[in-house]
Parts: C-alpha cells; structure tokens; sequence
C-alpha cells in the first residue's frame, strides 16, 4: 500500500482475523478516510482477545468512525458496491464503498530459502554446511510462533530435526 491512495469509503474485509485488518484500518480512518470493516467473525480481529488487545483496538476504530460489520461474508464487489450476507441468517445487504480491500489467506514465502539452496557450492565455499526454512518461510503465523521456531532451531543446533514439524505439532523426544 505504500503510495497507494485509496478513495473512500474504503471497505476492509477481515477473513485473517489477526492484526491486519485492523491496522490497515487504522492506519486508513487516521489519514481521514471512511473505513467500514466487515469480518465473518463475531468480533474485530477475534485472535488480539488472546493477546488482551482486541477491546482496545476495537474502541480506536470506533472513536475514529470506522463502521464496524461483524458476522458478514462478503459475496460480490462491483461498481462501487458490496454484496455481504449474514453467516447466521444469510440475509443479504449492500454497502457502498469506492475501494475494497481483501485481508485474507497468507502464502508462504521461501524465495530466500529457495534462492540460498540453489547456491550450494558458494555456501560450502563459504564454510556452510545447512540451510533451514523457519517460521513465514515454511507458513505464515504469528511473530510468537516465529520467534518459537527460532528458538527451538537455535536450541537443537547439531541434532536431527523432523523439518516437516511445525512449531504447534512437535515429535516428543526422550530427554537424556
């Protein structure tokens, strides 16, 4: 989005339920545009109620005029026009809005990984013996579970790892 100028009223769909919609939405209504942020969910970034953020990111949006429209899926965008349907009732209604903006599914990005694997003769040139994909590079999560990842990797260095584990679905190992 960087430079990008989005007339208004933007509307931000949320089927990430995590921090970015909402701080794309922020960062939106505090350059005075109109933002109405619409999510499936029941709640505004529903994974921030684990992290004791979601009342206080909630309430900025608000003070700050955002529309807030919980339990909504969105079925259709065209001519400055929103289609959304209730997942409870299925009841349809319609939302003007100039700019829609999808928060959605996350891809995994191991370009660097790919590209430092591909480099293998300048790697054992350079006295390196492994390269490992962590964390958004394998798929993307929280920064917590990253931070797992590279931790778990750094605490582990020299033993055999299952690289297929994820940082939520571990192998047990026997303690020595």
């Amino acid at each position: 989005m960087a430079g990008a100028d989005l007339p208004g009223p933007v509307l931000i769909f949320d089927d990430d339920y995590y921090y970015m919609a909402n701080v794309l939405a922020d960062l939106l209504a505090s350059q005075g545009k109109a933002v109405i942020y619409v999510t499936p969910s029941d709640s505004v970034a529903p994974f921030t109620a684990y992290t004791m953020e979601q009342g206080r990111i909630t309430k900025r949006l608000l003070e700050q005029g955002a529309r807030i429209l919980n339990g909504q899926e969105l079925e259709d965008f065209k001519a400055g026009q929103a289609q959304l349907s209730c997942v409870y009732t299925e009841r349809e209604i319609r939302v003007e809005a100039a700019s829609l903006l999808l928060v959605t599914s996350r891809a995994p990005n191991d370009g660097l990984l790919l590209e430092a694997k591909a480099a293998s003769e300048r790697l054992t040139e350079a006295g390196i013996k492994s390269v490992t994909g962590l964390g958004d590079c394998l798929a993307p999560s929280t920064v917590a579970a990253a931070v797992y990842d590279g931790h778990r990797y750094a605490r582990s260095l020299g033993e055999t790892l299952d690289p297929d584990a994820t940082p939520f679905r571990r192998e047990r190992t026997a303690l020595s």
